[in-house]
């Protein structure tokens, strides 16, 4: 885990990576769809969506549980309805594939 030091009294926030997390709407040849963007890698991955779990969160959670990466946190941004995923590996997914 990393940790950095803006703070005075020596207590250290943890250094996260994040993934952005949208719905793609169906079009006339492609189903529903979930896209992933690693924003440190700038690395775009689209899953399939998947009508078995409650949301594209959870879609996106288990692909990247998949891939090896561990989830430690996720938000939800009310305004563009994305969520975003984090983590403390800075391993891109290639490279952990």
């Amino acid at each position: 885990m990393n940790k950095y030091q803006f703070r005075k009294d020596g207590k250290g926030y943890n250094h996260h990576r994040a993934f952005r997390v949208k719905y793609i709407s169906p079009t006339n040849h492609r189903g529903a769809r979930v896209g992933i963007l690693d924003l440190r890698y700038n690395n775009n991955t689209i899953i399939s969506f998947s009508y078995t779990l409650s949301n594209i969160c959870e879609m996106a959670i288990e692909y990247l549980e998949k891939q090896g990466i561990k989830i430690t946190g996720f938000l939800y941004n009310e305004i563009s309805h994305e969520y975003y995923v984090m983590t403390d590996s800075f391993e891109s997914i290639k490279e952990v594939v």
